[in-house]
């Protein structure tokens, strides 16, 4: 038979109680602070499929149309690039062509380098609210991959990819962070 042991009380003296409370207090809120990250990380850790596969399936085709130059690629009907992007990229490209009528942006900015790369490998998405951000590992075939970040807003319609940063030459003002990751500053 289990006899429960009685414990004396000790009244918590005046002084000691208001800082008690206060204590509950500063712990409740702290937890309570923690809530909406947990909530919305909760709210979109099943979209990180569908943030992977529309990364996935958009340079999947962008690369192959490099190989059957037969088919044109349009940027504006692929529908995981997101319009805002899409006029980012226009604009880039004007400017570029009025300062180097000849060269023009000299790079791809789809891809953030001069090559093509061979093979793509892409880390989990981490995601802040509406916006997801996902590293991809860019091979062009030395076997080092080299990391560019891939920026997606969640749309009426799905992902949508807002932006590609390239994360490998950048100011050193103005170091990115993606992913959870941020790079040196270059040194230099």
């Amino acid at each position: 038979m289990f006899t429960p042991i009685a414990l004396p009380e000790t009244p918590m003296s005046p002084r000691i109680a208001p800082r008690f409370f206060l204590g509950l207090c500063l712990m409740a809120g702290l937890l309570l602070s923690c809530l909406p990250g947990l909530a919305a990380q909760n709210a979109t850790s099943g979209d990180a499929k569908a943030v992977t596969a529309t990364v996935t399936a958009f340079y999947k085709k962008y690369n192959a149309s490099y190989e059957d130059r037969e088919k044109p690629f349009h940027l504006d009907k692929q529908a995981e690039l997101d319009p805002e992007f899409l006029e980012k990229l226009k604009k880039l490209s004007r400017e570029a062509e009025e300062e180097n009528p000849d060269g023009g942006l000299g790079y791809d900015a789809i891809v953030m380098a001069q090559d093509l790369p061979q093979r793509m490998r892409y880390d989990a998405p981490v995601f802040k609210k509406d916006r997801a951000e996902i590293i991809a590992r860019r091979d062009f075939g030395d076997g080092s991959f080299s990391p560019m970040c891939v920026v997606l807003k969640k749309r009426d319609t799905g992902w949508r990819i807002t932006d590609v940063i390239d994360m490998v030459h950048f100011d050193e003002n103005s170091v990115p962070e993606c992913g959870g990751m941020k790079m040196r500053a270059p040194k230099g």
